[in-house]
């Protein structure tokens, strides 16, 4: 018997009685349209962490795949950081070409117009030939930067309908002193995917599908005779935005001689230690398995509209879903861990976590595909959320409320 069962979260707990959601939004183009001018230019988008620029004049350049932006992130002589387009105001060439490194002054390299990190125009060559150019108004076009717990995030919007603060609300308040900064070390894996963009966030918002598509990889280790169809506990919903706890199987232990290894070289960001010691830094923290489970395994932050944390026992992943097309999806994973390997023994367990992962996520986005595949031929109109796809209905009301209000999406839903 499973004590904790109580805290298993269903759509009815949190009255979300639309159990279904229309193919159509997996691959209309017009409604593909809309989300990207309605969510993706309006809304807060996660795009790097504080510690990657620690000094003034360092910057790196980000792109947002949805939008066909890039952006130079620069931390300025005042400390402030700042986000602009990587556009001159000349006749828009790239002003950056490098992806990351710190300078106080950027060229374009077309015709040699100068910009501080602070957006400025600073100098025009041969300046008597422009006297239509305003250079106080031509510098960098900036686009909007707040900061939440080390997280950067942009809006597209020049005048956002709500601060950063606001925008996540209740779960940027539970979750504004998780120590993502003793992590700055990580590993980053792309991968193109052949489907929705919401087909994509679905595999990390229910637990329905783990014994099916990850039975010879995921399942040994999560999965145990309590919780067989590995239910969410204590889902919280703040806005469009949600965080929920999950669990492990403490009784998993490698097979092999070369697993035993790895997993021995290994802080438990991936793998459980054979040996049960545990850094405590997201675990021990009160916003996490706020329930107590005793075999706690991850806790998971979705952030509308396309980010899903996964804080761990020493490390913590981080996922990003750009959409490209109605039926293509562009997704960034991090895993995130305090120092790089500094021994071959650390090398040959990185390298095995980061295959591990890699076969997990494989398997989520071949299945992404196929339900795409699926969606294509027509044969349905509507696919089906059960009690234990709370998270699918409310991703599905979530687009759909800011696709048609242009007010902020209030709730706040616990069961």
């Amino acid at each position: 018997m499973n004590e904790y069962a109580r805290h298993w979260t269903t759509a009815s707990q949190l009255g979300l009685d639309a159990a279904t959601a229309t193919v159509e939004s997996h691959i209309s183009p017009e409604i593909y349209a809309a989300e990207v001018d309605r969510i993706y230019r309006r809304l807060w988008l996660m795009i790097g962490r504080e510690e990657e620029i620690p000094n003034a004049g360092d910057f790196f350049l980000r792109a947002v795949p949805t939008l066909k932006a890039e952006l130079i992130i620069v931390r300025g002589k005042d400390g402030i950081v700042r986000a602009f387009y990587n556009s001159c105001a000349h006749r828009g060439v790239r002003v950056v070409q490098q992806a990351r490194g710190s300078a106080l002054t950027f060229r374009c390299p077309y015709h040699s117009w100068l910009y501080g990190a602070d957006g400025a125009l600073r100098a025009i060559p041969s300046e008597q030939e422009f006297p239509c150019v305003d250079k106080a108004k031509s510098g960098l076009a900036p686009v909007q930067l707040e900061i939440w717990n080390g997280f950067l995030f942009v809006n597209f919007d020049p005048q956002p309908a709500q601060s950063l603060a606001d925008y996540l609300g209740g779960l940027g308040e539970l979750h504004a002193t998780l120590p993502f900064d003793r992590y700055p070390f990580h590993i980053r894996t792309d991968y193109d995917v052949a489907g929705n963009w919401k087909g994509c966030m679905h595999t990390f918002s229910e637990g329905y599908h783990i014994t099916t598509a990850h039975a010879r990889t995921l399942t040994p280790q999560i999965i145990n005779s309590s919780n067989p169809t590995f239910n969410f506990y204590d889902v919280r919903i703040f806005g469009p935005h949600s965080t929920l706890t999950s669990e492990r199987n403490y009784d998993w232990r490698p097979k092999t001689p070369v697993v035993t290894f790895a997993v021995s070289q290994l802080p438990p960001s991936t793998l459980p230690r054979v040996d049960g010691s545990e850094e405590r830094d997201f675990v021990s923290h009160p916003s996490i398995n706020r329930i107590g489970l005793p075999n706690f395994g991850v806790e998971t932050i979705t952030i509308f509209p396309n980010i899903c944390l996964q804080p761990l026992g020493g490390g913590y992943l981080w996922m990003t879903f750009w959409p490209i097309a109605p039926d293509r999806t562009l997704v960034e994973v991090r895993s995130h861990a305090v120092v790089a390997p500094k021994t071959l023994r650390q090398e040959f367990a990185t390298a095995y976590a980061s295959a591990v992962n890699r076969d997990v996520l494989s398997e989520d986005f071949a299945l992404t595909e196929q339900q795409q595949r699926g969606f294509t031929m027509g044969a349905h109109r509507h696919q089906n959320f059960g009690e234990n796809e709370l998270l699918l209905r409310y991703l599905a009301k979530a687009v759909d409320h800011y696709l048609h209000d242009d007010a902020p999406l209030a709730a706040e839903l616990k069961a």
